[in-house]
């Protein structure tokens, strides 16, 4: 079964995993990619949200940037990570080793992974991941949560092959959707589907 970034044949459902950051694998970028931190620019992080997809327009970028990042800017230069296409000079992909704005800033939380279209299946998300999960780690953190929804669920499997587990386990049917379309992964997961 071939999963793509985004499905929207299914219902918008958020999900949240959380995630034990011992042990998190690493991952080597490919050639003539390198990891760089965020740097003061807000116009790079929205306009490469604009080319993943992950915006509707300049306007959402911006306000969702105002939400969670512009309160906490001088926080940024260590938490936003992008990655650099070096051959090209572009910023092709980025994550975030955040905290729960809506909570604690002593809660970890990994926010808003997101990869260039055009750079998609290039080996750059588990890296990613892996180098927001681990810089979680070196902020002290001992676990970290995961926001995501039913509509990405390419991330969700990869969420989970770095060894997530469900958070909100009272969303069942954000659960039950999921496990449809990724074959069944959450099947261990039993407690999820017991009504």
């Amino acid at each position: 079964m071939k999963l793509e970034a985004f499905d929207y044949t299914v219902p918008e459902r958020k999900i949240v995993l959380k995630i034990n950051l011992d042990n998190i694998p690493l991952y080597s970028l490919p050639n003539n990619f390198s990891f760089v931190f965020f740097d003061d620019n807000k116009e790079d992080w929205i306009q490469l949200g604009l080319k993943a997809g992950m915006f509707k327009d300049y306007d959402d970028g911006l306000k969702k940037y105002d939400f969670y990042y512009k309160p906490y800017e001088n926080l940024l230069k260590d938490r936003v990570i992008f990655v650099k296409d070096n051959i090209n000079n572009k910023l092709v992909g980025t994550a975030a080793a955040y905290f729960d704005v809506h909570t604690s800033i002593n809660q970890g939380k990994f926010h808003w992974l997101f990869i260039d279209k055009d750079y998609r299946g290039k080996g750059l998300a588990k890296p990613l991941i892996s180098k927001a999960l681990n810089r979680l780690k070196e902020l002290g953190y001992k676990d970290a949560l995961i926001s995501t929804e039913t509509k990405v669920p390419i991330a969700c499997k990869l969420y989970f092959e770095f060894g997530a587990i469900p958070f909100n386990v009272e969303e069942k049917e954000s659960y039950e959707i999921l496990n449809k379309q990724l074959g069944g992964l959450l099947d261990k997961f039993d407690y999820l589907f017991k009504k």
